[in-house]
C-alpha cells in the first residue's frame, strides 16, 4: 500500500461511499484512491430516504412508492405522486454494492484502520491512522465534525433522533403501495414527534419513531413507543410480529454557518460538511449533489467546493422553522398540519428539496398560520438582518 494517493476518502458512510462511486463513474476512475475507515463490515442499521424522478441509486432501493400518506389531527391525506418517487435505500445494500466494486478495482485501496488525526506533511494534507500516515492533494473526510476545530452548539440547535423496527407480521396488514411520510397523531414528547411507516410487503414494514428535540431518549423509550404505535394503529400485539432488525440515528439540525476548513486540502463532506438540511435533517440527496460538484471540479482542475449553501430565501425559512421547532412545538405541529392539508404532497417535497420557485413559496407560506412566523421574525430580527445584509 502506497503512502501517496491522488485522493483519500476518510469515512465509509453514505458520503464517503457516494463520493467513491461518483469518482469511479467519472473520467477520474483511473486515479489512485484510498478509502479508510475503522471497519468495512456491512451493517443494516440505517435506511436513507429520498425522493426523485431520476436518481443514480434508484435501482438499489429496497422499495419505492408512488403514493404517500400524512396523518394529522385524525385526518388522513393521501396522494399519488405524479413525477417523483419516494425511495428507501438500505445502508447494507448500498455499502455492499459500492465496496464490492471497489475491491475489484486496481486503483482503489481499502484500509481498515482507526483514524487519529488530519494534518500536513511536506505541504500535502495527510491522514494519520493506526497503520501509518498517508498523503494526497485532496482528502475528503466525514469522520470528524471539523478537523482542527470544535463544533459548538448554536442558539437554534436541535437533534433529529430516531429509532425504528423492521417488523414482519404473521398476517397481511400493510399496504405496500403507500408509505406514511408523517403520522403526527402521537404524543408530542419534548419536541415535534411523529412516526413514519415504510411498507415493503403486506407483512413487512419499517416503522420509525422520530423526534426533533434537544436530547435523545433512552432506547427503551423509543421501543415502548413503537410497540404502542403498532398496537394503537394496527391492533398488533407483540406476539404477532417479529422484529427483523433495528436502526437508530441522530442528525444535527441547527443554524451553524459552514466554516472554512483550517487545514487546506481537506474538505468536509456528509454531515461533517453540513449536508443535512437544517430544518428537516434530510441529507442523502444533498450528499449526491455535493459529490457531483466535487467530481466536476476535479475533472476541470478546479478546487472542489464545500457544499453550496441554500438560496437565501430557504436559509431564512429554515431559521424561522428551527426557532418554532425549538420554542413552540404546538405551533410547529399546526404548521405541518396546514402545510400538508393545503398543498399537494409533491409540492411540499419539492419545497423541502429547495426546488420550488418563489411564486410557489408564497403560496405555501400563505397556507400556514402567520402568527407564529411573525413572532419568530421578531425574535430573530437581528439574526435575519445579518443574513440579509
Amino acid at each position: 500500500m502506497s503512502p501517496n494517493y491522488d485522493y483519500i476518502i476518510a469515512g465509509a458512510g453514505a458520503a464517503g461511499l457516494s463520493l467513491l462511486w461518483h469518482l469511479s463513474e467519472s473520467s477520474l476512475s483511473d486515479r489512485k484512491i484510498l478509502l479508510v475507515d475503522r471497519s468495512f463490515g456491512v451493517r443494516s442499521d440505517k435506511s436513507w430516504c429520498f425522493w426523485d424522478h431520476d436518481h443514480p441509486f434508484s435501482d438499489w432501493s429496497a422499495k419505492q412508492w408512488s403514493r404517500l400518506r400524512v396523518v394529522s389531527n385524525d385526518i388522513v391525506y393521501s396522494e399519488s405522486l405524479r413525477q417523483l418517487r419516494y425511495h428507501c435505500l438500505q445502508s447494507s445494500e448500498f455499502s455492499s454494492r459500492v465496496l464490492s466494486r471497489a475491491k475489484q478495482s486496481r486503483t482503489i485501496d481499502l484500509l481498515e484502520s482507526d483514524i487519529q488525526e488530519f494534518g500536513r506533511v511536506n505541504s500535502l494534507p495527510c491522514v494519520s491512522t493506526d497503520d501509518g500516515t498517508f498523503t494526497a492533494p485532496w482528502i475528503f473526510q466525514s469522520v470528524f465534525p471539523k478537523p482542527g476545530s470544535t463544533r459548538l452548539p448554536t442558539p437554534l440547535s436541535l437533534l433529529q433522533h430516531f429509532r425504528g423496527w423492521e417488523v414482519e407480521t404473521d398476517h397481511n396488514l400493510f399496504d405496500p403501495e403507500e408509505a406514511v411520510l408523517m403520522d403526527l397523531d402521537t404524543l408530542q414528547r419534548g419536541g415535534l414527534t411523529f412516526f413514519y411507516l415504510l411498507p415493503f410487503t403486506p407483512k413487512r414494514a419499517l416503522v420509525e419513531y422520530t423526534l426533533f428535540s434537544a436530547q435523545p431518549l433512552k432506547k427503551r423509550d423509543y421501543d415502548e413507543e413503537i410497540q404502542n404505535y403498532l398496537k394503537r394503529t394496527f391492533d398488533l400485539d407483540d406476539d404477532h410480529y417479529t422484529i427483523l432488525r433495528c436502526e437508530e440515528g441522530i442528525i444535527p439540525m441547527n443554524d451553524e454557518t459552514p466554516a472554512d476548513n483550517p487545514i487546506p486540502g481537506i474538505l468536509n463532506i456528509g454531515l461533517s460538511g453540513r449536508s443535512a438540511k437544517a430544518s428537516t435533517g434530510y441529507a442523502f440527496s444533498r450528499i449526491q449533489r455535493h459529490c457531483k460538484q466535487i467530481v466536476e471540479s476535479l475533472e476541470t482542475d478546479r478546487n472542489p467546493p464545500p457544499l453550496s449553501g441554500s438560496p437565501l430565501r430557504f436559509r431564512l425559512y429554515d431559521l424561522l422553522l428551527l426557532y418554532l421547532l425549538k420554542h413552540d412545538v404546538p405551533a410547529s405541529r399546526q404548521i405541518f398540519h396546514q402545510l400538508f392539508s393545503q398543498n399537494s404532497l409533491e409540492t411540499v417535497l419539492r419545497f423541502m428539496d429547495e426546488k420550488t420557485h418563489p411564486g410557489e413559496d408564497l403560496s405555501i407560506l400563505a397556507s400556514v398560520p402567520p402568527g407564529p412566523f411573525l413572532h419568530a421574525i421578531f425574535q430573530l430580527r437581528h439574526r435575519l438582518k445579518s443574513e440579509l445584509f
